[in-house]
């Protein structure tokens, strides 16, 4: 969702890369003539050359979907990609992650150790950190509209009490 928009707004100011597992889902990036190149970032043998000739790196990468273990998904495809983002001379990574601090859920503090090892490990980070991204075909969306639809109320866990702000983007806004 975010890489799509993401692709469309650089897309005018000159080449775009993409890192994609499955071009065939690539369809936005490659329509607006991206160069999408096929790797894994779990499999550092199949990032090589990736980096090269990039002044910045969008570091959109999320490992949740996958189940059990998606904490030491996440450690792996970042230090993957830090190390990839040193080795070949990447100008600074720009990384995706969440709001809250010292959180009790997993997956924010998968977020923020991201963060640390992309930081420790390889080029220059700018760190953004987002709640929520809700938009029409976002992960987000379909995941609230499923739990709304069949929880009409819910009684949630102290944990999720994390401050959040919106912000409303439409397409051509940079």
């Amino acid at each position: 969702f975010v890489g799509g928009r993401l692709a469309a707004a650089l897309a005018g100011s000159g080449p775009v890369r993409c890192l994609v597992r499955d071009p065939a889902r690539a369809a936005r990036p490659a329509e607006l003539g991206a160069e999408l190149r096929t790797g894994d970032v779990t499999d550092a043998a199949s990032l090589e050359g990736v980096g090269e000739g990039i002044d910045v790196a969008y570091y959109l990468v999320h490992a949740m979907a996958g189940g059990a273990g998606f904490e030491e998904r996440e450690r792996i495809a970042a230090t993957n990609f830090a190390r990839l983002a040193k080795r070949e001379g990447v100008g600074r990574v720009v990384y995706l992650g969440g709001l809250g601090q010292e959180s009790a859920s997993r997956h924010l503090r998968s977020r923020h150790e991201t963060a640390r090892i992309l930081a420790a490990e390889g080029a220059p980070l700018t760190y953004f950190r987002a709640a929520m991204i809700v938009g029409a075909g976002s992960e987000s969306y379909r995941t609230l509209r499923y739990v709304v639809g069949r929880l009409p109320l819910m009684i949630a866990p102290s944990w999720l009490r994390t401050a959040m702000a919106s912000l409303s983007l439409s397409a051509g806004t940079s």
